[in-house]
């Protein structure tokens, strides 16, 4: 049996994440292709980058971070999201 002190886990090691299933290689490949249809590269990079800064967080994108990346206000960039995402969604009903 191990001292109360042993018997912890390292402090060192993190727990990264697991392997994805074959669903969710789908549904990024899915993404990719969505996110292609968007002419405008930068269009393109702000819904890339509000997915990424959405990922595991229970309050959705963080306006204030992408707002950082940007230089520009919270509220421009979410304006600019929405237009991306309406372009992108128009492109691809239309394809």
């Amino acid at each position: 049996m191990k001292l109360d002190w042993m018997s912890y886990a390292d402090n060192d090691v993190v727990p990264g994440l697991g392997f994805a299933s074959a669903e969710q290689v789908d549904a990024y490949d899915l993404c990719l292709q969505i996110v292609n249809v968007q002419p405008i590269a930068d269009a393109r990079r702000l819904l890339w980058a509000a997915a990424h800064s959405a990922a595991f967080r229970t309050r959705g994108i963080a306006w204030g971070k992408l707002a950082k990346i940007r230089h520009c206000d919270r509220r421009k960039v979410k304006r600019d999201y929405e237009l991306a995402l309406t372009t992108t969604v128009l492109a691809w009903n239309a394809e």
